[in-house]
C-alpha cells in the first residue's frame, strides 16, 4: 500500500491489486479510503476483545486463577476437595445399594439409622448420592460449572436428611438402656426396635452412642465446613473483575505501525 497524505485526519490509502499484495501473518491490513485513525483503532479493540476468552464459559471459571489459588483449610485445593467429596459419597451410596449390611457395620456411626424415620432419611440420602456423586466428579473432572453446582445443591439436602435422622434417632440413642430396663413402656412410646434391644442386652449403649455422635457430629460438621468454603466454588465477582480488566486493557491497544493502519 502506498500511503498519501490527505486534509485533517483523514489519509487515503492506494493499495496494489490482491494478486500482488501480501497481507502479514498476524496482522490486520486496513487499506480502506478515508478511514480515521480512531475509527480503525475501536474496530481492532473491539476485534481483540472478542478473541479474548469470555467470561460466562464454562473452563473459564473452573480454571481461572481465583478458583485455583482457593483452598479448604488453607492447605487442600478447592477443586481436588470437591472431587473427593464426590467420589467418597459415589462410594458409599454404591456400597448401600449393593450391601446393605456390611454399610451399616461400618458407616451406621456416621449416617445413623437406628429406627424406621432413620432408615428413610439415609436411604433417600445414599439412593441420590450415587446419582450426585457421580454429577460432581463428571463436573469438577470435566470442568462443568453447572453439575458441580448441582452436587453442591445435593450437599444441602444431604444436610437435610441428617437433621430428619437426628429427629428420629437420636430419642431412641439417648433412651438405649429404657429397651432393656423398661422394655414395655419403651416399645409403646417408640415401638419395637431389635437393634436397639440387641445393643442394650449386650451392655453397648454408651460406646454406641459416644460413637454416634463423635463420628455423626464430625462428619456434618466436615460437611458443612466445605459448604462454607466452596458454597459458590467459581464466584462471579472475582471472574468478572479478570474480565473487565482484560477488556479494559484491550481498550487501550497500542497503534499498529502506519504502514497497516490508515
Amino acid at each position: 500500500c502506498e500511503r498519501h497524505r490527505g486534509f485533517g485526519d483523514r489519509r487515503y490509502v492506494f493499495c496494489s491489486p490482491p494478486s500482488r499484495l501480501k497481507r502479514p501473518s498476524g496482522s490486520v491490513a486496513l487499506c480502506a479510503a478515508s478511514r480515521p485513525r480512531g475509527l480503525a483503532l475501536r474496530t481492532l479493540a473491539g476485534q481483540v476483545k472478542q478473541a479474548t476468552p469470555n467470561s460466562e464459559s464454562e473452563p473459564f471459571k473452573m480454571y481461572s486463577p481465583e478458583v485455583s489459588s482457593r483452598a479448604l483449610f488453607f492447605c487442600i485445593p478447592i477443586r481436588l476437595t470437591v472431587l473427593t467429596s464426590a467420589v467418597i459419597v459415589t462410594l458409599t451410596s454404591f456400597l448401600y445399594i449393593v450391601d446393605y449390611r456390611l454399610f451399616n457395620q461400618l458407616f451406621r456411626s456416621f449416617v445413623g439409622g437406628f429406627g424406621v424415620g432413620g432408615n428413610i432419611a439415609t436411604c433417600l440420602a445414599e439412593y441420590s448420592g450415587l446419582l450426585f456423586g457421580v454429577l460432581g466428579v463428571m463436573g469438577t473432572w470435566s470442568g462443568r460449572r453447572d453439575w458441580v453446582k448441582s452436587y453442591n445443591a445435593w450437599l444441602w439436602f444431604r444436610l437435610l436428611c441428617y437433621g430428619v435422622m437426628y429427629f428420629f434417632d437420636f430419642p431412641l440413642i439417648a433412651h438405649c438402656e429404657d429397651f432393656v430396663n423398661s422394655l414395655q413402656p419403651t416399645t409403646e412410646k417408640y415401638g419395637y426396635n431389635p437393634l436397639m434391644y440387641n445393643i442394650a442386652m449386650n451392655s453397648q449403649c454408651s460406646s454406641t452412642r459416644t460413637r454416634f455422635l463423635v463420628c455423626s457430629i464430625l462428619n456434618v460438621a466436615l460437611i458443612m465446613c466445605s459448604q462454607c468454603w466452596y458454597c459458590d466454588p467459581w464466584p462471579h465477582p472475582s471472574v468478572h473483575d479478570t474480565a473487565s480488566k482484560r477488556s479494559d486493557r484491550s481498550d487501550h491497544l497500542e497503534p499498529f505501525p502506519t504502514s497497516f493502519v490508515a
